[in-house]
Formats: C-alpha cells, sequence, structure tokens
C-alpha cells in the first residue's frame, strides 16, 4: 500500500514519525508550507529526507503541473493529516484507495475548520477526533474510527491540541493496517444529525462584554489559547490578548466591560450577565503575565480601540 502523506505542523509530523516507524510505504510527503525543527517534533522535510522521500511544498492545487506531479508518485492511498488545503476533484479522483483525513472534532456534529476552538467555545466537555475517508464535501465522508476524551473547566485549546497529538499517531496506524488487510470498513455520517462550523479568522477572537454572557466569555478564552491566536478587547487604544479566566461562584454585577475589583488571584470582569475572573494575559512574544499586573480598578475592556480614559 503506497502512502502520498500530506501534513502541516504537530499533527502532520507526529503522524509522519508514527507511520516510518511503523514501516509503512511512504512513497512522498506533501508539505503544506515550510516548516522549521523547532518544535517538539522534527520537521516534515527532515523528516522525509531522513526517510529518503521526496517532499514537496505544492503552489496551486488545480494547476495541471500539479495533478501531474502528484499523479507521479503512484499512491494508492493519500493521508491529510493537519494538510489544511482543500483537495480538488482532480486530486481525489486519483489515489484508488481514497484518502484519509484526520479530522479534529466530533462528527458529524463538527464539521468544518477549527473544530477544537469551536467545540471548546461551545461549552462541550467531551471532545472528539474523527479519521475519515475525505470526498469532495467537507468531512463528510464515511467515518473509520473515532476517539473521545474529557476536558476540564481549566483546561483549553493548549490541552486539548496536545491531547490530539498523542490520539492521532496511533489511530492512524490502526486504520492504515485495517486499510492495508482489508478488515477495515467506513461507517456511513449522517449529515443531517450534524452541523457545519465556517472557518475562525484571528479577529473573530474580539470579546463584547456587552453582548456575551461570562461563561461565553470564559469559553472563548479557553478556547482560542496557543495555538490558536486569543480572545481579545481593547484597552484604551491597546489590544489585550486574554489568556485565562474563571468562572466565580459569587454573583458580581455591574457596568459590562469594566473591571470593579480585583481579588488575590486576578481581577474581575463584568459580563453581559455577571462578573468572572481574569487570572492571566498574554503579552508579547507568547510571554504569560498575571491579570493583576496588567489590569487596575477602572479598567475598561472594550471591542473597539478608543483614545477616551479608561478609568470609571
Amino acid at each position: 500500500m503506497r502512502i502520498l502523506f500530506w501534513g502541516k505542523g504537530d499533527r502532520g509530523q507526529a503522524c509522519l514519525k508514527r507511520i516510518l516507524a511503523d514501516g509503512f510505504d511512504v512513497v512522498g510527503v506533501i508539505a503544506q508550507n515550510e516548516e522549521s525543527d523547532s518544535g517538539p517534533y522534527l520537521g516534515l522535510q527532515t523528516q522525509a529526507k531522513q526517510a529518503n522521500i521526496p517532499c514537496h511544498v505544492l503552489g496551486d492545487l488545480r494547476a495541471e503541473e500539479t495533478v501531474t506531479l502528484v499523479r507521479g508518485f503512484d499512491g494508492e492511498l493519500f493521508v491529510l493529516a493537519g494538510y489544511a488545503r482543500i483537495i480538488p476533484p482532480a486530486l481525489v479522483a486519483l489515489p484508488p484507495m481514497k484518502i484519509v483525513n484526520l479530522h479534529g472534532g466530533k462528527l458529524p456534529e463538527y464539521r468544518g475548520t477549527a473544530p477544537i476552538p469551536w467545540q471548546i467555545i461551545n461549552g462541550e466537555t467531551t471532545l472528539g477526533v474523527t479519521i475519515l475517508y475525505a470526498d469532495e464535501g467537507i468531512d463528510t465522508g464515511d467515518i473509520l474510527m473515532e476517539a473521545t476524551f474529557e476536558i476540564s473547566p481549566e483546561a483549553g485549546a493548549t490541552e486539548a491540541t496536545h491531547h490530539t497529538l498523542q490520539l492521532f499517531p496511533d489511530m492512524l496506524s490502526f486504520v492504515l493496517r485495517g486499510l492495508r488487510d482489508g478488515s477495515l470498513r467506513g461507517r456511513h455520517q449522517d449529515l443531517r444529525a450534524g452541523s457545519y462550523y465556517t472557518k475562525r479568522q484571528p479577529e473573530d477572537g474580539l470579546l463584547d462584554c456587552r453582548l456575551m454572557s461570562a461563561e461565553y466569555i470564559f469559553n472563548m478564552i479557553r478556547g482560542l489559547r496557543d495555538p490558536y491566536p486569543g480572545a481579545f478587547a481593547y484597552r484604551g487604544a491597546e489590544k489585550v490578548v486574554l489568556q485565562r479566566a474563571r468562572l466565580l461562584e459569587e454573583n458580581i454585577f455591574g457596568v459590562p466591560g469594566v473591571i470593579p475589583l480585583k481579588r488575590p488571584d486576578g481581577v474581575v470582569l463584568i459580563a453581559g450577565d455577571r462578573g468572572l475572573l481574569l487570572t492571566e494575559v498574554r503579552g508579547e512574544g507568547g510571554k504569560i503575565i498575571p491579570a493583576r499586573d496588567v489590569f487596575k480598578v477602572g479598567d475598561r475592556l472594550l471591542p473597539q480601540p478608543t483614545d477616551a480614559p479608561t478609568k470609571s
């Protein structure tokens, strides 16, 4: 079974490392972009070079020369691990054993992009990951394997992403063995029972305390932690990225967006319904700073920059 591996980032790097170690026949690697070896795994280019496998970063996926290049690998099965570009029909039709995609969400409930943030923002306590066949739709193919894991209220996107990196390599190895020996069959999705979530942009992390509840802001903050750009608002003209928060047991009410109180472990921010506790802010270069060191009583967090004074 000749595998053409398409990957990006930690997910791609972790999964390529595993299937190479397991001895699968990887005939080529398609990297979404140039990658360094600075993360927890070697970059795709480095791994491919060490394994003496050709590696390419493709331009226009619909171009004739791209189709010719990909066809030249004679891959029987394509594997997508973190590769975030939509594969056009001309490439979908190439591999006789189809395309396998690793999706970081439950299906059919969380089709589409950014499934990890969306699950956390929606308050899910059980998150899912899925390996499925890719077709011409978006996450609509038959499911080959799925797994779920619990996430605590203190955890967020960072912890969830780390957990998926522990799950996906084992899952992919199991799926590839099952496809190779013919023991694994896909399960059809009932798309009527699911949902499609659209792409998130960095600016979609904007918080509006006037319109959002304390729980929703709390989930936004933890759902957009690293490796995502973060939830943010403006204090005057300054953009502030919020890293960590906590829901309060006590009820504190006030003007939405105002920080009226300090606590030993953070500052209180008033949301649309009640207060929550901000405990950490993400500073320049990803530096984590205690919220008490950033905010003073009377500061306002607004959905747009302003030169107006922050004191109430």
